[in-house]
């Protein structure tokens, strides 16, 4: 019966969250940082090297963006983010996720990946493609063993039209500066001008104690192992097979 079905889905899913949010209650109390949206960039010693190497970023973003028709979108990788982008406005061109190095990623941008290897806890790094007028709307994460970083690497001239919403702060990127904050907090993002914006997008542990590292690591190793990841590194390695015979057919060669 698909509604039976239907659900038992939703009552496992609110299941796991409620085990999510003790777990997360659990970690914050080992972590040296407060419980707050936004962080200061400052505060992580890999942030300068970050923004030190932005040029670099920024020219192999540039290579990449010569086959931006071909990027998924966001819910080809990923289809249970199709709730907040069911357009083709958001794109994402995978370097590293869960484990899995995307090859294409690492051969179009290996200054990128170099670099993004270096930061410490990285759980996930890509390049978060938003076109002029896109909306993602208010959602929040689940998971605070984790927190978002995102290295501004193309931003509108209307910076004041192009902005993240963290829970009542509003944050706009720059250039070549880092902005962190904690997505277990509701968020949504407005680009209302008409250029793209491009971020580095990075999953990172949150910094804890020994104890708090050790819960993490083991809850990032579940993670790693649903459904959920499985299927998105599956999805994104049939494009990278797509984008290859893609390339081969048109003659064009893989940097």
């Amino acid at each position: 019966d698909l509604k039976f079905q239907q659900r038992c889905y939703k009552s496992a899913k609110k299941s796991v969250k409620r085990v999510l949010g003790r777990i997360g209650n659990f970690l914050v109390r080992q972590s040296s940082l407060p419980d707050q949206p936004v962080m200061d960039a400052t505060g992580f010693p890999w942030a300068r090297m970050l923004e030190e190497n932005f040029a670099e970023i920024r020219e192999e973003l540039d290579r990449v963006m010569t086959f931006r028709e071909s990027i998924p979108k966001v819910y080809d990788v990923q289809r249970e983010q199709y709730r907040i982008s069911s357009d083709d406005k958001w794109k994402v061109f995978m370097l590293y996720g869960w484990g899995h190095v995307s090859r294409t990623g690492e051969r179009m941008c290996p200054e990128t990946a170099r670099i993004v290897r270096k930061i410490p806890g990285v759980r996930s790094a890509f390049f978060s493609i938003l076109d002029a007028g896109a909306h993602i709307p208010d959602h929040r994460g689940h998971v605070k063993g984790l927190l978002r970083g995102q290295l501004a690497v193309r931003v509108p001239e209307q910076s004041e039209a192009c902005f993240l919403r963290v829970e009542d702060q509003i944050c706009h990127w720059q250039e070549g500066r880092l902005l962190v904050f904690d997505d277990t907090y509701r968020h949504e993002v407005q680009n209302n001008s008409d250029q793209e914006r491009v971020v580095l997008l990075l999953h990172f542990d949150r910094p804890m104690n020994r104890l708090g590292r050790t819960v993490n690591a083991c809850l990032m190793s579940v993670i790693k192992r649903t459904p959920f990841v499985r299927k998105a590194v599956r999805n994104h390695a049939e494009w990278e097979d797509r984008f290859r015979r893609q390339l081969a057919a048109a003659g064009v060669a893989m940097p």
